[in-house]
């Protein structure tokens, strides 16, 4: 849905939801995944950890929301590769895609930093590892399919 067409109310879920991914992907980064807490996002953003628990139920799955957000970024560069090349060869060049626009994007969308910061929490936890590998698998396995 384009943002003009969105009510207010709505936009501003929208805006709160991207400001807790984003304090929870700088605090992870900065001080690691297992030592930061709910609360601490929750300060960052300038919001209560009840409001926290309306958007994301744990700390994994608001790292995960932006993982599903970079896996969405691919998908969609997936979709748009020609039909004609192998499946690895489109997966491969549609990663490589996302990660150069990273390189202009603002700093309101997916960056470069940000995308690797993301990496880093990741793979810092053998948890989110697995989580981050099944919301690949989804997201690639449908764009693969069309």
């Amino acid at each position: 849905m384009r943002q003009a067409a969105m009510g207010l109310r709505e936009r501003k879920k929208q805006r709160t939801r991207a400001t807790l991914i984003e304090a929870a992907i700088d605090l992870c980064d900065r001080q690691g995944f297992e030592q930061t807490t709910v609360e601490q996002i929750a300060a960052v953003a300038d919001v209560s950890p009840r409001t926290f628990s309306r958007y994301f139920a744990t700390k994994d799955a608001v790292v995960l929301a932006f993982v599903d957000e970079v896996i969405e970024i691919v998908a969609i560069a997936l979709a748009a590769q020609p039909a004609d090349i192998p499946h690895m060869e489109a997966l491969y060049r549609a990663h490589v895609e996302a990660f150069l626009n990273t390189k202009t994007a603002p700093p309101t969308q997916l960056t470069s930093d940000r995308l690797l910061a993301s990496a880093r929490i990741v793979t810092s936890s053998p948890a989110l590892m697995q989580s981050a590998s099944e919301f690949r698998a989804d997201a690639v396995n449908v764009a693969l399919a069309e």
